[in-house]
């Protein structure tokens, strides 16, 4: 059995010691599991679009602008080199809704700040496992 919840909201008799009185184990949740932010993540991807191939001089204000016939916007991302700090030509937009997303990808090869910009669906990146250490100790030499 496993309960979920503010520890004010729990009974006493359940936190003592991590028991029941009755000795089944009570695992208490304070922090908001793992699924929960998928969950959240999962729902801004599903809003978010993804958009390459932009030119280096291209500020937020100009991808806001380009895009702002699809709706509101919640956020811009634009990625850069992390060792040179300098702007690789990828951006995330995140809307309010699916719909102004779906908007937004109307906008695949239209032009922005002089390139030809490609405008797709995010996706929600999945954490991996490395299966070649699956089990495996490793060493250093």
């Amino acid at each position: 059995m496993e309960i979920s919840g503010d520890l004010n909201s729990i009974p006493i008799s359940l936190v003592d010691n991590g028991a029941h009185s009755s000795g089944v184990k009570v695992k208490v949740l304070t922090k908001p599991d793992k699924i929960t932010k998928m969950a959240v993540q999962r729902d801004a991807d599903s809003k978010s679009i993804f958009v390459r191939n932009i030119h280096s001089d291209t500020t937020p204000e100009i991808i806001e602008e380009h895009f702002k016939e699809c709706g509101s916007i919640k956020r811009i991302t634009i990625l850069c080199n992390k060792s040179t700090n300098k702007f690789n030509g990828y951006a995330y937009i995140e809307f309010d809704s699916r719909e102004k997303r779906e908007q937004a990808l109307l906008l695949d090869n239209t032009e922005l700040n002089g390139c030809k910009i490609s405008v797709l669906r995010k996706r929600t990146n999945r954490p991996t496992s490395n299966i070649y250490d699956k089990g495996r100790k490793t060493s250093s030499i």
